[in-house]
């Protein structure tokens, strides 16, 4: 997109004023635009790693952590599932404190247990339900707002760890004929925090390529144990 970054994210976005704020319809939900868009940067602001490495007499201790600071990125599977119903995200049940409206406008009373969300796009507490998920609050194509699949892509992994201990000694290389011997374990992409509600923000759905930032029932990176 000319003038923005390489890879930025287009799609179907929400309606909103010169301020940015969105605009809603009369049950208080925010509705589609009919132009596509800029939905997000999936580029970080910057990325650093850290790491330890120790040694004490035969022990070596290695750990290394990679971060990855801003951007943004485009859960699809997540939002897919929404539409069929199959997320954790929408099996939720609430007991309504308040009476709240759903997309349709149906009218849900205090004291109701319903399966859903309550959200407040900006004109109060709204009930997202299969209404809202099976219309623009979920889904594929161009039918949807998808602007709402974006997430902060900010992560931090474990991407190493491994412990080690060395045998050696004058005893051992007489007995063996060999200088040392080294026994170690080691994991990588062991653990990862982050934001986001996906499996994970370093997959890509268009594999190595100047189109990154989104999955779309994609495989996690690989954890290993060696």
């Amino acid at each position: 997109v000319e003038g923005e970054a390489l890879g930025v994210l287009w799609g179907t976005r929400a309606q909103r004023d010169d301020d940015g704020n969105l605009l809603l319809d009369e049950n208080g939900f925010p509705q589609l635009n009919s132009e596509k868009g800029v939905m997000g940067d999936p580029n970080p602001d910057w990325r650093a790693g850290a790491g330890i490495n120790a040694s004490w007499k035969n022990l070596s201790l290695n750990i290394l952590f990679d971060h990855s600071q801003g951007g943004d990125f485009a859960e699809r599977t997540r939002f897919v599932l929404y539409r069929f119903g199959t997320h954790d995200d929408v099996g939720n049940e609430v007991t309504l404190t308040k009476n709240v409206k759903n997309f349709n406008g149906e009218v849900f009373f205090i004291g109701e247990t319903v399966r859903g969300n309550l959200a407040d796009f900006g004109a109060g507490t709204v009930l997202l339900d299969e209404s809202w998920y099976t219309t623009l609050g979920g889904g594929f194509l161009s039918s949807v707002i998808n602007e709402f699949s974006i997430g902060d892509a900010t992560w931090t992994r474990l991407r190493e760890a491994s412990l080690s201990y060395t045998i050696r000694g004058a005893g051992f290389t007489e007995k063996t004929k060999l200088g040392s011997i080294s026994l170690g374990l080691t994991g990588r992409n062991l653990f990862l925090w982050t934001s986001l509600k996906g499996v994970d923000p370093e997959i890509n759905q268009y594999g190595v390529g100047n189109g990154f930032g989104i999955d779309y029932f994609t495989n996690p990176t690989t954890r290993s144990i060696l």
